[in-house]
């Protein structure tokens, strides 16, 4: 950029003169009031006056400069005024004796230690939350997972589960191969086996899956899922006929983080704490006193199910509808029937029960 000239510096003198700045003689020679505050001079208020109303009628966020007669690449640095949030702040009045009072608004700033005090609750330490999951019921696994992120995490850790079953373990309670503490310290669906051992420790929910009287469990709540797998089986002098239902073409796995599965797995869910294959699933099982020739329902969905009182008056009838589609249809559209009479009791078995015929 070029030097500013002779010429240019005598232009600025003559500008600075016509604003006559205030000097130190016209503060010096001030008259004082009767208050505490000292009041400028007339003439040098209303050059500050006039200074300001130029400030002000510029647009805000522009540059101000003092010589407006000079080209900008002839004004020096210090000419240049940048407007700032500051100065947006700042109020200009007039009190009506010629002076001009400025307000300056300084705006508070938060600070860090002051942020942090406005957000409301107590971050507790993950020891703090470990030490309290050794105390979760197992009825109230949910609830706790729902505190916060911190006893979720812990509820996705092996350990939780591992204290869980340790807890209430006894060697007094006979318990399936799959369930013994030997098998507590694979991961692979960990998760699934202790909830499937604390129906056989934990009393308040054993007592859940012993019957209190028969029928007790309805099999129109199946309605719309599909069959995977039907067998049955003798039972004393009676028959076992199971139907193994799930929601859906195939049994869903709940969702999981990224962080439980694994691409490389020598097995699958081999590090997957949430492993069950059987979720979803449950099995009705139909106890009748005589064999009943039955047709092949695998891959059919259950649209409609009838249970009445069968012929001999002491017993019920079970009559279910199967069709391919998903959607309920009536008898007309239905591709298999299935007729069970006398039927005696009628269970419906989710995974966990302890008289679930499949291991997880």
């Amino acid at each position: 950029m070029p030097r500013v000239g002779r010429k240019g510096r005598q232009q600025k003198k003559a500008v600075y003169s016509t604003f006559s700045d205030v000097t130190l003689n016209d503060y010096a020679n001030a008259d004082k009031g009767g208050g505490t505050s000292f009041r400028v001079k007339k003439g040098a208020a209303k050059a500050i006056e006039k200074e300001v109303r130029q400030l002000l009628k510029e647009p805000a966020g522009t540059v101000a400069t003092v010589g407006e007669d000079l080209s900008w690449f002839e004004k020096d640095l210090e000419d240049f005024h940048i407007a700032t949030e500051d100065d947006k702040d700042q109020n200009v009045e007039d009190n009506g004796e010629g002076e001009i009072v400025v307000e300056t608004r300084r705006r508070r700033r938060k600070t860090k230690s002051q942020s942090e005090g406005d957000e409301k609750g107590i971050v507790y330490p993950y020891d703090l939350w470990y030490q309290l999951s050794l105390h979760v019921h197992p009825e109230d696994v949910g609830r706790f997972a729902a505190i916060c992120r911190t006893a979720c995490c812990l509820v996705y850790s092996s350990a939780f589960w591992r204290n869980m079953y340790l807890r209430y373990f006894e060697k007094s309670v006979k318990l399936p191969d799959d369930l013994q503490p030997s098998n507590i310290e694979r991961i692979r669906g960990l998760r699934a086996r202790v909830i499937r051992s604390m129906f056989y420790l934990y009393r308040p929910l054993a007592g859940r899956t012993t019957p209190l009287v028969p029928f007790e469990n309805e099999p129109h709540e199946l309605q719309g899922q599909r069959c995977h797998l039907s067998w049955h089986q003798p039972v004393k002098n009676m028959w076992n006929f199971c139907f193994k239902f799930s929601k859906g073409q195939t049994p869903t796995r709940p969702f999981l983080p990224t962080k439980m599965a694994t691409k490389h797995d020598l097995l699958p869910g081999y590090n997957d704490l949430f492993y069950n294959t059987e979720d979803g699933c449950r099995i009705l099982q139909v106890t009748v006193q005589n064999f009943v020739a039955i047709p092949m329902v695998m891959g059919l969905v259950l649209s409609k199910v009838y249970l009445t009182i069968s012929a001999q008056m002491r017993y019920y009838r079970l009559r279910m509808l199967f069709d391919t589609s998903l959607q309920g249809g009536n008898s007309n559209s239905a591709e298999m029937i299935v007729d069970l009479d006398p039927v005696v009791d009628i269970r419906v078995l989710p995974w966990w029960d302890p008289k679930y015929p499949f291991t997880c």
